[in-house]
């Protein structure tokens, strides 16, 4: 219902409410009487419950609710559903008897479902009526009220008669019914499926989605467990029933698979593919989960939930609040046996496992062999969102180290073992699913005598179960610092307290000015790092973001988060998590915090804030900066050439904003191409900065025609000798990890560069003001038409007020642009390779253009095509076209028909705004340019080809765009 609804429906309640002040009812009707069932539940045939049922609480044996109220009293009205889920914002209206006259009383159901009413009169034969429920849900005329406290329950189910594609469905949300046909071309319909079933789960996916492939298989593991309760109908809005069909006997998975239309994917507001709408017995949605879920655990776990005899209702906005912690199985075997499994040498140590809060999820690590070799190994192996925690007390003597190996056999970048001393996280090492090699960790060299707290926790994420799925250690040792044989890195402090707890002493540091950085010791020594991101020495309750962020240093009025900023953010994307790189500017920074919140006089207090790491085992190698390319300052050097190794970005973690840095400065002025290589699924973006302004001067937008590669970049950009950019290429998927490599081509003083004349997708003027702001445009050059008939380039006029004119402007008749998926023209299908795809009997593979699907007839609208196309499906029998359609749409054929016109387009009458212009637009098909050149399958644009191009944007995009029509033409961008 409406707000306006609803208002409406109060105030004629509450003029109903006022009229009973001035006049009673004539008498009191029949009280109607109401069983109670068990609503919602399954009976043996499968079929629900419809009913709604009352509950009257149970009184005090003192409290006789039947008798007559003198005084004003508090009575509450529960609302739920049959699955127990509390229906709040329901308007609860109280009526002196079920001829529903007279209002009593009326309020609206709180967050838990109860509304509280105050009546001063005797309730016996009272009757209660709801306004305001979602659609779905079953509600009798009234409901007898005759006690202090009343809790009604209703039924829902699937509701008839209405079109799924022109509505929105939202978590909690009883399903509109519909059909759908599967790819056997068996019907389906949802109504049906939930007489038999406990839960539908509707998986919208498409055929080249990678992540719905990754999906795939584990959706249809555990569906085989739970298909007797369970139904999975995947549905896909974008490739038609045809490609459905190839693709599920391809694969063959035992859940269904059908298309869909298009429109549900606006219903369920997918936004991203493979998105899952879990559906429960009672018709509602409870769940939409966005994105693949790529192991067993989140679907058991959902299964176990919408299937339990005792299920109730919960709206959740992920399947993680339904995946439950699985206490581990495995006891710890005590410190001996660990000690016996792993110690080396005679060291002073006690093994224990977690005994905090977390104690009864914590997996214990246990003796075990691994090549041979006695060891340990964490046991939560095969358990999602799963840790394993083994606690180390050593004793050190200053200068000595603890160390230990290990075999890290897991997911790579996701599963990850942390090392912690004293509650400092030193190192986290990363899974390697092939590793089979031990590897040498020492987490802390001891500056004083004393017992440190090492602690090994192995924590398992949400996805996938890689190599032997755990970490493997040995070897517990204790030796000399001088003795470490692998680059090791140990945090220090830059200030240490005084055993006194009086003073502190601070670090020597250096400037180096070939760096641009602080170093400890020397100018060549470790690098000074600053904790910005987390509490230090400087203020242990509060972090410098925490303290700047609240205002709490102001510098001539205004706050200093502005000031430092960048600086946080380049903490935020650090290799070392919230710490960053003092240089020059930092460092006054930071004295400018430590004057405003320090206690201390002295001028290194500023030092309190930060750390470096003391190097063992590298001969004199120092930790490499843990910015390195996320600030432009800390950008290394990319170079001129192929396959270069000094031209690659490494991801190890999410970057925000995108990307990492490399500096290019050309030695020759000119254009320079730069391009990807990847082994992304999801491919790579890229830009280029100014050197000066830092702003970025150029965004990847997949123009050029030819020199294209799935998933890769290729940016051509003119550039000057001597004069700073830099290169910034990333993951499209800012949490995908890895390499990208990069090539730098020169390709001359100058170059034509045959581009899109309108790249991308539709935008919006940034510049506008007023209403334009929001006026759609379509971006890219403009055009301008010559005396010759034909569109080029404008390039404005001159100095003298003459029209310069750029290159002519071509229109593709045989590729695929950012806008469509097929070709003006008929054309040869091509591989991923550039090479023509051929069939089993060696002839190429045509790809049907929009000339022949009919594009260019805009006497039909799309879905006039849509039924034409099965009509042609049907050999254009137009009874069997019917039939097939009511065999698709089932129950809901009626409303399709009407939405489709089906009737009109089936008797050849449809629904255009235009004319037929295939036949013109053919004509341009003996125009096109076969000359090997990059021009090739291209066609000038004249005035009536920009007009039919026009028109052909209007029919399929945003209609009354101007110069659209260049979205799918190209130029020469003459660059030089």
């Amino acid at each position: 219902m409406s707000n306006f609804k609803r208002v409406l429906c109060l105030l004629i309640a509450v003029l109903m409410l006022l009229a009973t002040f001035t006049a009673c009812g004539d008498g009191k009707a029949d009280e109607k009487t109401e069983s109670k069932t068990e609503s919602g539940d399954k009976t043996s045939d499968g079929a629900d419950s419809n009913e709604s049922t009352v509950t009257e609480s149970s009184a005090p044996e003192n409290n006789d609710t039947s008798a007559p109220v003198t005084e004003e009293g508090t009575y509450t009205i529960s609302l739920k559903s049959a699955g127990g889920l509390a229906l709040s914002g329901i308007d609860v209206l109280v009526y002196e008897d079920n001829s529903l006259s007279d209002l009593v009383q009326f309020g609206q159901t709180n967050d838990e479902g109860v509304a509280s009413l105050k009546i001063t009169k005797d309730t016996k034969d009272m009757a209660i009526t709801f306004t305001g429920l979602p659609e779905g849900y079953i509600v009798e005329e009234y409901y007898s009220f005759d006690g202090a406290s009343t809790e009604v329950v209703v039924s829902s189910a699937p509701v008839s008669g209405k079109s799924l594609s022109e509505t929105t469905m939202e978590l909690g949300d009883v399903m509109y019914d519909f059909t759908v046909t599967d790819f056997n071309g068996e019907t389906v319909t949802l109504s049906e499926l939930l007489k038999e079933k406990d839960l539908v789960v509707l998986n919208f996916w498409y055929t080249t989605c990678s992540w719905c492939l990754e999906e795939f298989p584990v959706m249809n593991d555990v569906y085989s467990q739970y298909s007797d309760n369970v139904e999975i109908l995947a549905i896909n809005p974008l490739d038609g029933a045809n490609a459905v069909k190839a693709f599920a006997q391809q694969y063959g998975y035992s859940f269904r698979m059908a298309d869909c239309p298009a429109a549900w994917s606006n219903t369920f507001a997918v936004t991203g593919y493979p998105t899952s709408v879990f559906i429960d017995r009672y018709g509602v949605v409870c769940l939409i989960e966005a994105g693949a879920i790529t192991t067993n655990r989140p679907f058991v776990s959902a299964f176990e939930h919408f299937t339990a005899e005792n299920y109730t209702q919960k709206l959740c906005t992920s399947v993680g609040e339904l995946v439950t912690e699985v206490k581990p199985n495995v006891e710890f075997e005590g410190s001996e046996v660990v000690a016996g499994a792993i110690n080396k040498g005679d060291i002073e140590v006690t093994y224990r496992p977690e005994t905090d809060d977390s104690a009864e999820y914590s997996w214990p690590f246990v003796a075990t062999e691994k090549n041979g070799e006695k060891c340990v190994y964490a046991t939560n192996a095969g358990y999602e969102d799963s840790f394993a925690i083994l606690y180390a007390d050593v004793t050190l003597k200053a200068g000595q180290a603890i160390g230990f190996d290990y075999i890290a056999s897991s997911e790579k970048y996701s599963d990850i073992l942390y090392v912690i001393v004293n509650d400092n996280d030193i190192y986290q090492i990363s899974g390697n699913e092939e590793t089979t090699e031990w590897k040498s960790c020492y987490p802390w060299v001891a500056e004083k005598d004393g017992v440190y707290e090492l602690a090994l926790c192995y924590l398992k994420d949400s996805d996938t179960n890689e190599g032997d799925d755990t970490v493997y250690i040995k070897n517990m040792r204790v030796i000399d610092a001088d003795d470490i044989d692998v680059p090791t890195y140990i945090p220090r402090n830059a200030a240490t307290l005084s055993d006194d707890g009086l003073t502190y002493s601070y670090v020597e540091i250096f400037f180096n000015e070939s760096d641009n950085y602080y170093h400890v010791g020397s100018a060549d020594g470790p690098l000074l790092l600053a904790e910005l991101m987390g509490k230090n020495q400087l203020n242990d309750e509060k972090t410098i973001w925490d303290i700047l962020y609240d205002g709490d240093v102001m510098v001539d009025g205004k706050s200093y988060y502005d000031t430092m900023v960048d600086y946080f953010s380049y903490a935020s994307n650090s290799a070392l998590n919230g710490v960053c790189t003092v240089n020059g500017e930092l460092a006054e920074h930071l004295k400018v915090v430590s004057d405003a919140i320090g206690f201390d006089d002295d001028e290194n207090e500023w030092l309190k804030a930060c750390t470096y790491y003391q190097v063992y085992g590298t001969d004199g190698a120092q930790l490499v900066d843990p910015i390195e390319g996320v600030a432009t300052f800390a950008a290394p050097e990319a170079v001129l050439g192929v396959n270069k190794e000094e031209n690659v970005f490494y991801y190890d973690r999410a970057i925000m904003p995108r990307g990492m840095f490399k500096k290019f400065v050309p030695a020759t002025s000119g254009a320079y191409r730069i391009v990807s290589h990847n082994e992304s699924i999801n491919g790579v973006d890229g830009w280029i900065f100014d050197g000066i302004s830092k702003e970025p001067i150029y965004t990847y937008e997949g123009g050029e025609r030819t020199f294209v590669e799935d998933g890769e970049v290729s940016m051509v950009y003119y550039m000057e000798a001597g004069k700073e950019y830099y290169i910034n290429i990333a993951f499209w998927d800012i949490y995908e990890v890895g390499y990208i490599y990069f090539d730098i081509e020169y390709l001359g003083a100058s170059y034509n560069l045959f581009e899109a004349a309108s790249p991308g997708f539709f935008t919006y003027d940034s510049d506008a003001t007023g209403t334009e702001m929001y006026y759609t445009i379509s971006g890219g050059i403009k055009p301008i038409l010559k005396d010759d008939g034909f569109y080029y380039h404008d390039l404005g006029l001159d100095a003298n007020g003459n029209q310069l004119y750029g290159s002519m402007i071509y229109a593709d008749f045989t590729g695929v642009t950012a806008i469509f998926d097929k070709p003006i023209s008929n054309g040869y299908a091509y591989d991923e390779n550039g090479n023509i795809i051929k069939d089993e009997n060696g002839n190429p593979v045509v790809v049907e253009g929009m000339i022949s699907l009919g594009g260019f007839d805009f006497s039909k609208t799309e879905d006039d095509l849509y039924i034409l196309g099965y009509l042609e499906l049907n050999g254009n029998d137009v009874d069997a076209t019917r039939e097939y359609l009511k065999k698709m749409w089932g129950d809901s054929y009626d409303d399709y028909a009407e939405g489709y016109k089906v009737d009109d387009v089936l008797a050849g009458i449809y629904h255009g705004k235009g004319e037929d212009f295939s036949d013109e637009i053919s004509e341009y098909e003996s125009k096109i340019i076969k000359d090997g050149s990059v021009k090739d399958g291209c066609v000038p644009v004249d005035e009536e080809l920009a007009e039919l191009l026009q028109l052909l944007m209007d029919k399929y995009t945003f209609e009354g765009v101007e110069n659209s029509w260049l979205k799918v033409c190209y130029y020469y961008n003459y660059l030089g």
